[in-house]
């Protein structure tokens, strides 16, 4: 995967991080119809409570 693909992918996911839960599940549930690995890539680049698990406790003061 191109530099340039993993960047617009890092942005759809901080996208899709901001705005309503309702609206993002929407957005990705039609997007895997279309598209279901490109789904996959925005899920895996999106943060989620359980990244939470995987920050420093000293970073999380």
């Amino acid at each position: 995967m191109t530099d340039h693909k993993t960047q617009r992918l890092q942005h759809v996911a901080e996208l899709l991080n901001a705005v309503g839960r309702d609206t993002e599940t929407k957005i990705l549930s039609t997007l895997e119809e279309a598209n279901p690995n490109l789904a996959s890539q925005i899920r895996e680049k999106m943060f989620t409570f359980d990244d939470l698990t995987l920050i420093d406790i000293r970073q999380m003061r």
